[in-house]
């Protein structure tokens, strides 16, 4: 796990310092662990730009605060994407989100990830517009955009639980992750925030990945 400054976090994901701010003040920002803001302040990882991305990707299909709130609160879904993605880099894995609509109007969302069959099969039978964002292709925008800053990103963002390099990196993920999300459900107004939106918007996740949760298995458990 790769941590960077919030000068390198910006550049690579070539974003303006001033936008990022607005994005955090108004609830638009997501970051890795289903947090918003980083811990320690101004230290990010790696895959806190995957989650910038996804939120960036999304924004011109659904509000900006819905997109960061599907980014934080499914990030369990699309980490094991990125695991799947680092493994397999001759597939493509995208994260997807079915907005299913009904007279016109969007009474809900569907939220799923792996490639684009397994995405058909999550989502047929629904009504609605399919948004798949490439999570192959993103890994591989953050490598070309770090490298023309001299960042080296080579090494892989995360790993699927049946890889064995997962138990070497797992322990590490678990305590990140702790720290992050003991910190989010603290900040009581900003965890309600989050929930209320998910809510609103009608959010679920589809049955396939439902369970989803790579960091309660381990090569040990296997």
């Amino acid at each position: 796990m790769r941590h960077l400054s919030r000068e390198q976090f910006l550049a690579i994901l070539k974003l303006p310092e001033a936008n990022y701010d607005a994005m955090q003040r108004t609830g638009q920002a997501a970051l890795a662990f289903t947090v918003s803001r980083p811990q320690p302040p101004g230290q990010y990882l790696d895959l806190d730009l995957v989650a910038m991305a996804l939120v960036l990707a999304m924004a011109p299909t659904i509000r900006r605060e819905l997109a960061a709130a599907i980014a934080r609160g499914f990030f369990n879904q699309w980490v094991s994407a990125v695991g799947h993605a680092e493994d397999d880099p001759g597939q493509h894995y995208s994260l997807g989100v079915l907005q299913q609509q009904a007279q016109g109007q969007a009474v809900g969302y569907v939220v799923s990830s792996g490639t684009r069959e397994e995405l058909m099969r999550d989502f047929h039978g629904l009504h609605g517009t399919v948004m798949a964002i490439d999570i192959t292709d993103i890994l591989a925008r953050l490598r070309a955009n770090a490298r023309q800053i001299g960042v080296d990103l080579s090494q892989a963002f995360f790993w699927p639980p049946d890889h064995p390099r997962f138990a070497q990196i797992i322990d590490e993920f678990k305590r990140v992750r702790e720290q992050r999300m003991a910190r989010f459900r603290r900040d009581r107004k900003r965890f309600r925030a989050h929930q209320q939106m998910l809510n609103q918007h009608a959010v679920r996740v589809a049955a396939r990945v439902a369970d989803t949760n790579p960091f309660d298995r381990d090569r040990a458990d296997a």
